[in-house]
């Protein structure tokens, strides 16, 4: 999906699926110049207007888009910013029990701003058998390793938030100007401005465990890890099982990396390999689907992440996959390119 990897790409939110920026055209890189000046205007006028609302998700969310926008920038010193700090801070006082709004401020908080580790543990006590907060903590010790064995799915909400992003964004939408920069509907860009935040909200909410420090889950339960005791290995084992249901794509390949790794038997080892290959084949298959007045891949996604009854990024995958008559599972001998 060339179009949500040009975003991230541009936009510096996370990995744009192996693309460099040496790597595009001219016209490209305008289009992309033109995004980021676009989407820069927007994004800071946009998070003032939530914060102001004074809803809990609406600072949480505010206090990552500015901190989203420091870093890409440059601007980000060694401390949080001021203004991000107060709007955590008091979204984190009225968060209450909503899931939503602790995912927002664990999502991305600097390290020296408590509010993260404060979300986090509240996430924590409301769902202690969900593996999602932990994918956002920098630090766990072996203690809470051995604790992991409690743990039974990963659910971060991403359908949910995006839902609720797509609402808020309805109802405060970039100028037509920006509009055109941000989602022109060619060269890879988005054609909507659902499209738009999808695209670039997805990198914001959901963790890249390979830039969390260290003392990270994903650094902790890696096969390489000379700490860990077998209680620690089986609380590693039970999250990467939780991770293999999770409502995001990123986080069932983690699971299944994780899975593979730490596979006491050659059974289990053969069936990591082979969710991997069932996610690798099913990534393959939709990048292949072509566009045609039938099939609109951007529009597909949007409508499926609209549907209250779809959870997860699986979901919305299969979804256009049965539409398109393309099997769920590989052939048999099937192997991504890469391997």
């Amino acid at each position: 999906m060339r179009t949500i990897a040009l975003l991230l790409l541009v936009l510096a939110t996370g990995a744009a699926h192996g693309q460099q920026v040496e790597r595009m055209d001219p016209y490209d890189a305008v289009l992309a110049e033109q995004a980021a000046g676009a989407h820069r205007a927007y994004a800071n006028r946009f998070a003032r207007a939530l914060a102001a609302s004074g809803e809990p998700r609406s600072l949480a969310y505010a206090a990552l888009l500015r901190d989203a926008d420091r870093a890409l920038h440059d601007d980000a010193g060694a401390d949080a910013d001021l203004q991000s700090r107060k709007w955590r801070a008091l979204a984190f006082q009225r968060a209450g029990a909503d899931i939503a709004t602790l995912a927002f401020l664990a999502a991305a908080a600097p390290v020296d701003d408590p509010t993260a580790q404060q979300a986090l543990a509240r996430w924590h006590r409301l769902q202690p058998d969900n593996a999602a907060p932990w994918m956002y903590a920098n630090e766990v010790d072996a203690t809470q390793l051995q604790a992991m064995t409690s743990l039974r799915r990963a659910d971060f909400l991403l359908n949910e938030r995006l839902r609720w992003l797509i609402e808020r964004h309805r109802a405060d939408p970039p100028t037509p100007a920006e509009g055109a920069a941000l989602y022109p509907g060619r060269d890879g860009m988005p054609a909507s401005l659902e499209g738009y935040v999808v695209a670039y909200a997805v990198g914001l909410l959901v963790p890249n465990p390979m830039s969390l420090q260290s003392g990270s889950v994903w650094h902790r339960c890696r096969a390489g890890s000379a700490d860990r005791n077998m209680e620690a290995i089986r609380g590693c084992r039970v999250l990467a099982n939780a991770l293999l249901g999770a409502d995001n794509r990123l986080m069932e390949i983690v699971g299944a990396g994780l899975a593979r790794e730490l596979a006491p038997d050659a059974s289990s080892q053969r069936a990591a390999e082979e969710a991997s290959r069932r996610i690798d084949w099913q990534t393959s298959a939709l990048g292949r689907i072509p566009a045609t007045p039938q099939h609109d891949s951007e529009a597909a996604t949007v409508q499926a992440i609209l549907d209250p009854a779809v959870s997860s990024e699986r979901q919305v995958v299969e979804q256009q996959l049965r539409a398109a008559g393309i099997p769920l599972d590989p052939p048999t001998g099937w192997r991504p390119q890469y391997r």
